[in-house]
């Protein structure tokens, strides 16, 4: 059993030549159409509730990866860091919160060393909560420690639903 994982474990790295890569999508995204999921932001001020077509009013980039709950494909989200800069956050300690109650606290040094991506769509639509939507936050650059179990699993976050400023 422990051979047979690790060479799962083994042909999984393999594909993986380094850590997946991100790039601004060039076309826009399909309009939304019906209910849209919402994001609220809390900073110092009052917290603001934004629909998914207002958090993808900012670049919006792509990445295609496979997460530690095997979750693979190409996601399109926005930069952790320019959703915090819009709201005038960036550079605070933050907790994410997810639909069941889940926090992780991210310093500012967590998200301005590797690029974050708060992933608002999987191959184009938006994610059910059934698939760990309506947004996830991804680590592009550290595919691999996350798969290896090398960096903290707690920082993806699937159905995150609030971004609080401490």
């Amino acid at each position: 059993m422990l051979l047979r994982n690790g060479l799962f474990l083994f042909a999984l790295l393999s594909s993986f030549s380094m850590a997946a890569d991100f790039a601004l999508l060039k076309a826009p995204l399909a309009p939304l159409t019906g209910a849209q999921a919402e994001l609220t932001v809390a900073g110092e001020g009052r917290p603001v509730k934004l629909k998914q077509s207002q958090i993808e009013r900012l670049p919006v980039y792509q990445t295609t990866l496979s997460t530690h709950w095997r979750q693979r494909g190409a996601f399109q989200g926005v930069l952790l860091t320019d959703l915090l800069q819009a709201h005038k956050l960036r550079g605070k300690t933050i907790t994410l919160v997810a639909l069941d109650g889940y926090r992780a606290t991210l310093t500012a040094a967590d998200y301005e060393n590797s690029p974050a991506i708060l992933a608002t769509r999987l191959e184009g639509r938006p994610m059910e909560v059934t698939a760990k939507g309506p947004f996830i936050l991804l680590w592009p650059h550290k595919e691999v420690l996350g798969l290896t179990g090398k960096m903290r699993l707690s920082d993806w976050i699937w159905s995150v639903s609030e971004i609080r400023a401490q």
